[in-house]
């Protein structure tokens, strides 16, 4: 067993949660973003919250476009007082909207009238023990991962659970509900954050009734065969039950030489992969994640979702 697993050898235990956070803004694809949260949602049987930070938008939401735009918003919860301006009731109304167009009737919405965007995801998602965060990503020169932009960037390095983040321009042909038995991908590069990443796609792959595919690269991730595939099955068969050591679960590993970032793309092309699972390295101040250079390759130039396992999520429960 790779010493990151024994060191991390329960941490898709934190994929057992009740809760998916899809953090919004306000611009036109934030219907395309609780859409694929929603259908995500449905498929792994989790409640769905869907948040957005009204003082984080430069563009403040107005009444009159609340059922033309597949907007955001964010408020603490449903409770409305009367202090509660025009720009929180159409940000409130904005999200009633969109959820009830693409059939989340029963997600929560929160507005949050003011904050830095990604520190409230991340108290968010910890408060809710989510299982992961869905966010879009937009561009934005002033951010070192400027492809990325600034709050899914810092999110993909410091949050406190797996964040599933969707390129923009990519919403429309990502559908959750086409997962199921579709084979997942994840680039182990030896780390630790590697390796939780990996068992955590296991444990997805398993919930989809799929199959998965580690792809090791780099020079520290070169590893046996069985030191991979078997922890894993005996990683997931312990999440469903501790005293079963057996899972249906289908693993490959493969070794691969070059650009960690293209070699895992080229894995996940080949099989038509509905996204990729990769661990950042990335612990550092709220305003100077360090994400790496693969996290931020794949996720500036992605075909496909990119569900990252931040570092800073095993602070919080992932290892045991």
């Amino acid at each position: 067993m790779p010493s990151a697993a024994r060191a991390y050898q329960a941490c898709g235990m934190r994929l057992h949660r009740p809760t998916i956070v899809c953090g919004v803004d306000s611009s036109s694809r934030t219907g395309e973003l609780v859409r694929i949260a929603a259908r995500l949602a449905d498929v792994l049987d989790t409640h769905l919250e869907v948040v957005h930070v009204l003082g984080a938008s430069s563009q403040r939401p107005s009444l009159a476009s609340a059922a033309t735009t597949a907007g955001s918003g964010w408020a603490a919860g449903n409770v409305l007082t009367a202090d509660v301006n025009d720009s929180e009731l159409a940000a409130v109304a904005m999200l009633d909207e969109v959820c009830q167009a693409v059939g989340a009737r029963t997600a929560g919405r929160q507005v949050i009238r003011y904050g830095d965007p990604a520190r409230r995801l991340a108290a968010i998602a910890e408060g809710s023990e989510a299982l992961l965060v869905v966010m879009g990503s937009c561009r934005d020169a002033r951010d070192r991962d400027g492809l990325l932009g600034s709050v899914a960037s810092r999110l993909a390095a410091d949050a406190p659970c797996p964040v599933l983040i969707v390129a923009s321009g990519l919403e429309p042909h990502v559908r959750p509900e086409e997962w199921r038995g579709r084979t997942l991908v994840a680039g182990f590069d030896g780390s630790a954050p590697g390796w939780a990443a990996a068992c955590q796609a296991a444990t997805l792959a398993e919930q989809l009734d799929s199959a998965l595919i580690v792809a090791s690269v780099g020079p520290g991730a070169a590893v046996a065969t069985n030191d991979v595939v078997l922890p894993l099955q005996e990683t997931v068969s312990r999440q469903r039950d501790p005293n079963c050591a057996a899972t249906d679960l289908t693993v490959h590993h493969e070794m691969r030489d070059g650009d960690p970032a293209w070699e895992l793309e080229a894995v996940a092309a080949a099989i038509t992969a509905p996204l990729i699972a990769i661990g950042s390295r990335g612990l550092g101040p709220w305003r100077e994640p360090l994400l790496g250079s693969v996290a931020r390759h794949l996720l500036s130039a992605a075909r496909r979702p990119i569900l990252v396992l931040p570092a800073a999520s095993l602070l919080h429960g992932g290892a045991a």
